[in-house]
C-alpha cells in the first residue's frame, strides 16, 4: 500500500482525533481498564488536539492511504517528559515522539517506519539529533518495534490510567541519523 505523510493542519483535527481514539481503543485493550477505553470519544480527543495544534513547540504529521482515508499520525517536539537519570544541565535526550498511533489495517505495511523516518527528519530541521518515548510497558507490540527501530530502554515509571496503575517504559535514541538510512 502506498502512503503519503504530511505536516497536519487543523483541518486534520477531526481526522487526528479520531485516529488517537481508536489508537487508543485498539492498542491497550487489557492494559488499562476496559471501561476507561469505552469512555474515550473522538470528541474529547478532538478537544485535546485544538490545544496542541497552535503549540510551536510541536509537530504532527498525518499519513493518507492511496485512496486519500487517514491511516495514521505522529506527534513529537522537545522532550517534555523527563528521562530518568537525565541531567538538565547537559540533556542526553533533546526531543520526544509524544504519540504515534495508526490504523489497525495499517499495522505490519511499514508506515511506522515511514513515520520514524520522516519524524527524524522532521526534528533534525528543528536541530533535535535525539529522541526518547513513553510507552505502556505491557504494549509488547509497541517495544518490540522500538526496539527493532534501534531505542534502547532507558527508564520506567508508574502512571495512572482510569483508575490503574500503568507501568510506562521509556525508549531512546541518542543518534536519530540512524533512522534517516
Amino acid at each position: 500500500m502506498a502512503y503519503t505523510i504530511r505536516t497536519a493542519t487543523i483541518d486534520d483535527i477531526p481526522a487526528l482525533a479520531e485516529l488517537h481514539c481508536q489508537g487508543w481503543k485498539d492498542s491497550y485493550v487489557d492494559l488499562v481498564p476496559q471501561d476507561y477505553l469505552d469512555g474515550l470519544t473522538p470528541e474529547e480527543f478532538a478537544e485535546k488536539w485544538k490545544k496542541w495544534m497552535p503549540d510551536d513547540i510541536s509537530t504532527a504529521l498525518i499519513a493518507e492511504d492511496e485512496n486519500g482515508n487517514p491511516a495514521g499520525f505522529s506527534m513529537f517536539g522537545s522532550l517534555q517528559t523527563p528521562v530518568p537519570g537525565q541531567s538538565s544541565i547537559r540533556p542526553i535526550y533533546s526531543a520526544e515522539l509524544y504519540a504515534i498511533y495508526l490504523g489497525k489495517d495499517h499495522w505490519g505495511k511499514g508506515l511506522a517506519q515511514m513515520f520514524f523516518k520522516e519524524t527524524a527528519a522532521a526534528l533534525k530541521d528543528q536541530k533535535h539529533y535525539s529522541m526518547a518515548l513513553w510507552v505502556v510497558g505491557g504494549n509488547k507490540r509497541a517495544c518490540k518495534f522500538y526496539e527493532k527501530m534501534g531505542g534502547q530502554r532507558i527508564g520506567k515509571k508508574v502512571v495512572e490510567i482510569g483508575g490503574r496503575n500503568v507501568k510506562e517504559a521509556c525508549f531512546g535514541w541518542r543518534d536519530t541519523s540512524n533512522l534517516l538510512k
